[in-house]
C-alpha cells in the first residue's frame, strides 16, 4: 500500500511540474547558449583565416610584380630577387596575423 501511495504522490508532482511552464525560457536560453558560442567562435576563426589568406595573396602578388619589373629582359637577377623580397616583407606583416616561420623564396 505504501508503494502505491508513493507512486501516486510522484505522479502528482510530475504532472504539476509538467504543467508549470515558468522558467522554460531560462532553460532554453541556457541550452542554446553553447551552440551559439561555438558558432560565433567558428565565424571569428574562419574570418581570420580568410583575412590572412587574402593578405598573403596580396603580398605574393605585389612581390611577383615588383620582381618582374626589376628583371632585366628574361633574366631573374639578384637585384630582382631582393626587390621581390623587399616588397613581400613590406606588404605582409607576420605579427598581426600571428604567422610563424614564414619563408618567402623567389625562384
Amino acid at each position: 500500500m505504501r508503494l502505491g501511495t508513493m507512486r501516486n504522490s510522484l505522479r502528482k508532482k510530475f504532472t504539476r511540474l509538467r504543467s508549470d511552464e515558468s522558467g522554460n525560457v531560462l532553460i532554453l536560453t541556457a541550452a542554446a547558449l553553447l551552440p551559439m558560442l561555438a558558432l560565433i567562435g567558428s565565424a571569428v576563426d574562419i574570418s581570420m583565416a580568410y583575412m590572412g589568406r587574402g593578405k598573403l595573396q596580396n603580398a605574393c602578388d605585389s612581390a611577383v610584380l615588383a620582381g618582374r619589373q626589376a628583371m632585366v629582359g628574361t633574366f631573374f637577377t639578384d637585384k630582382a630577387r631582393a626587390e621581390a623580397n623587399k616588397f613581400f616583407e613590406f606588404n605582409y606583416d607576420e605579427g598581426t596575423l600571428r604567422a610563424q616561420d614564414l619563408n618567402f623564396q623567389v625562384e
